[in-house]
């Protein structure tokens, strides 16, 4: 099923969380380093999100 979605920018959010002092860092007791690889991806979506308006 291919389901639409539909935002509204004045009622949505992106919370990216932890990702920088947590997941990302080499070493970090809660390292991911599948993160460090999807920080290009996680900037379109954040950019995309600014020139919508979404917060």
């Amino acid at each position: 099923m291919n389901a639409m979605w539909r935002v509204q920018p004045k009622n949505t959010a992106l919370l990216v969380i932890d990702m920088q002092n947590d997941f990302v860092p080499e070493g970090h007791p809660m390292e991911v380093p599948m993160a460090r690889r999807r920080i290009p991806e996680m900037q379109k979506v954040i950019t995309g999100c600014r020139e919508a308006g979404i917060r």
